[in-house]
């Protein structure tokens, strides 16, 4: 998740630069365009490939990552949930992790 809030940064619009020669949108512009059905549809098809990969985790991943990332809870929260050491907990959301970024590294609209 923290790979693609990075990549969310600067939108750069794909026609003629401003007047300035700067590209980037306006901060209002910028409000617009996530709000254009392309954004909408782009945004779903996302939060789709990322559910889906979440659920492709094994269980013990899963279950760490959703109680860490959904619900907020500390790492010692989520050990003593799962019944494991916060350790275990620890490595479990960084596989998850790791196998998450791996997965949605190349994530493409349309391809995923």
């Amino acid at each position: 998740m923290d790979h693609f809030r990075r990549r969310t940064g600067v939108v750069h619009l794909s026609g003629p630069a401003d007047a300035d020669g700067d590209d980037e949108l306006a901060p209002a512009d910028a409000e617009w365009h996530r709000q254009s059905p392309e954004w909408i549809a782009q945004n779903a098809q996302l939060a789709a490939a990322i559910v889906r990969e979440v659920e492709a985790l094994p269980l013990a991943q899963r279950e760490t990552f959703v109680l860490f990332a959904h619900h907020e809870l500390s790492l010692d929260e989520v050990a003593q949930i799962t019944g494991v050491g916060a350790e275990t907990a620890q490595s479990r959301l960084r596989y998850a992790r790791r196998t998450l970024c791996n997965r949605l590294d190349n994530w493409n609209p349309g391809h995923g």
